[in-house]
């Protein structure tokens, strides 16, 4: 019993620790998803717009 809830308690922590990793990747797929569509609509190659977003998102 008590190896399931250190089993438990050890998953849960790696979760939590990585979260906020996932939700900065998710952010900056949002940020350069959203640039190439704005993008996009102003004409503009999108092959030049994501390179652009990933240097300013860092990646």
């Amino acid at each position: 019993m008590s190896v399931g809830v250190v089993g438990v308690a050890v998953v849960s922590g790696l979760l939590w620790s990585a979260e906020p990793a996932v939700r900065r990747v998710r952010v900056r797929a949002g940020l350069r998803h959203r640039a190439a569509r704005i993008a996009g609509a102003a004409g503009v190659d999108s092959r030049w717009t994501v390179r652009a977003a990933r240097r300013w998102a860092g990646a």
